[in-house]
Order: structure tokens, then C-alpha cells, then sequence
């Protein structure tokens, strides 16, 4: 038994973008209402994501920005549990369940079709993803720091500034936004303990995109915000942990933010972005601490 085609969206802050779509450069400050895939489409400002890419190499960057990133399960998950505990008035508007079909079948080819047309263009996930979506939101409001994070505030804002340094257009989209002091942004882990979470924190970067998130609200709004991850456990019992992040979590990525910043502007104004070893020579290589 095959799942319908569900690789219509992508989790919420990573859409990729068409290159043929023409969108309109977003705006220095405060945007609200920009959808999802304007926002990844808008090429006048750099993201978190692309700075990330940065840190691996230069043309890891721009391959990023002129290839779009494929569509995959994990992605599809977090944008429907952004847009149930973020956007939950409009998520029937935006999405719509299927049951499993199997696709190899002349009657499982049909039932996929007329899930299509019903779903009349809303992006299209598993039904059996529901459950625990729901167990998600569930815990969420009975954790007592997410429920009083997520009691005020709003969801999905665009902030773009130009940075000072390097006079490079920045831009972020917040998940939500609680206040003035605190910006929130919601994962979905397999492992949602301290110790699982930091581990994924450091293997995807999320420092640094935490680091730019806050510099964004300060070189806007004056305020220095905190940070805190709302992790959510995908698999039941679908736990959720908050985490805020600490000095020492923000100064790292305070550095890897300038660092990729540092590394683009001299990219740009050389015109030259290398690969990983750029210069051509080689490097020793170990066996890492754990081994």
C-alpha cells in the first residue's frame, strides 16, 4: 500500500522556490501576511537556511539558492504542525487528509485523482498523521510555559533589515512571535530530551538561525528578545519540551551568523564562491572524539 503523493509543501520557514516566480523584494521592517512561498521566493535578502549552506561552503550556498531543495516527509510533517498550533483557523482552508491508497491498482489510481481534485489545491497529507498532531497541540496546552507563550502573540512575521557590517540585506520569518521578548519556534524531533535536542540543535544550526532571529528583532525594534524552542516529540506519546536558549547558546551562534555573513561578503565582492576545499590542497583527517 503506497501514501498519496503528499510532496506538494514543505515544513513552514523552508519552501522552496520556483525560479521562475517574480516576487516582490520584501520590505525593510516589520511584514505581516507574507505567505510561505513569497517569502522563500524573495531573493533580495538572505535567510538563516542559505546562511547555514554558508557555513559548509560558498557554493553549497548558491546551489541552495539556484536549485530548489526537494520536498520531503519530515518537511511536510512541520508545516502541518505549524499551521495546527500556529494557524489553527485557517488550517482546513490550507490542508486536507487522505486516507492511504494503493497506487498500483487501476481503483487506488482513481481515489488518488479524486482526492486531488477535492483537496482543490490545499496541500495534502496522510490522514493517519492526525492522531498525533493532535496529541501535540494537546500537550502543548497543558505544558504550562508553551501554553502561556502561546496564549499571546502572533504567528508567521517577517522582519528584514540590513545589517550593519556587512550592508547585506537579512531577512527571517518568526514562527511566533510572544510579545517583545520572546520569539518562539516550534520543531518536530524524534528526540526531545535536553540531550537529544541540543544534539539536533548542533547538527542543524539551529544557533545560528536563533542568533539572526533575535539581531533581526533588535536591529528593527530596539528590544533584545529571548529564544525558545518548542520541541515536539513526533512519535506518541507526541511529548512537548520547551527550551530557552542560553548565552552561551546564543553567543555561538551569534559567531557562525557572522561568520557565514563575513564569508558571503567576500564572496560577493571577490565573485567567487568555492567549494568545500577551495583552495585545492588537502586536509588531515581523524577519527572523531567518540570513536
Amino acid at each position: 500500500m503506497d501514501e498519496l503523493s503528499v510532496v506538494e509543501s514543505v515544513e513552514a520557514g523552508q519552501s522552496p522556490a520556483s525560479a521562475a516566480r517574480s516576487v516582490k523584494d520584501i520590505p525593510l521592517g516589520i511584514t505581516r501576511g507574507m505567505a510561505s512561498d513569497d517569502y522563500h521566493a524573495e531573493r533580495s535578502a538572505v535567510s538563516s537556511s542559505q546562511l547555514k549552506r554558508m557555513l559548509v561552503s560558498p557554493a553549497h550556498f548558491m546551489c541552495g539558492l539556484n536549485e530548489p531543495e526537494e520536498s520531503t516527509e519530515a518537511m511536510l510533517f512541520g508545516t502541518m504542525l505549524h499551521g495546527r498550533m500556529l494557524e489553527s483557523d485557517s488550517f482546513t482552508t490550507r490542508f486536507f487528509a487522505t486516507p492511504k491508497v494503493n497506487r498500483q491498482t487501476k481503483e487506488g489510481k482513481a481515489l488518488a485523482e479524486g482526492y486531488r481534485l477535492e483537496a482543490a489545491g490545499r496541500t495534502m497529507f496522510p490522514a493517519d498523521w492526525l492522531p498525533g498532531i493532535e496529541r501535540i497541540v494537546d500537550n502543548a496546552r497543558m505544558h504550562d510555559k508553551a501554553r502561556v507563550i502561546l496564549g499571546t502573540g502572533e504567528a508567521e512575521v517577517a522582519l528584514a533589515w540590513i545589517d550593519p557590517e556587512t550592508g547585506i540585506k537579512c531577512k527571517i520569518r518568526i514562527d511566533w512571535w510572544h510579545g517583545t521578548r520572546t520569539l518562539a519556534d516550534v520543531k518536530s524531533a524524534v528526540d526531545v530530551t535536553r540531550d537529544g535536542f541540543s544534539k539536533a540543535c548542533a547538527r542543524m544550526h539551529y544557533a545560528l538561525s536563533a542568533a539572526m532571529y533575535c539581531e533581526g528583532v533588535y536591529q528593527v525594534t530596539g528590544e533584545e528578545p529571548e529564544w525558545a524552542f518548542i520541541a515536539c516529540e513526533k512519535e506518541a506519546p507526541n511529548t512537548v519540551a520547551v527550551y530557552r536558549a542560553s548565552d552561551a547558546f546564543l553567543r555561538r551562534g551569534q559567531q557562525d551568523f557572522r561568520r557565514a555573513m563575513r564569508r558571503l561578503a567576500e564572496c560577493r565582492s571577490r565573485n567567487h564562491f568555492p567549494m568545500l576545499q577551495g583552495d585545492g590542497d588537502w586536509e588531515s583527517i581523524d577519527l572523531p572524539r567518540w570513536a
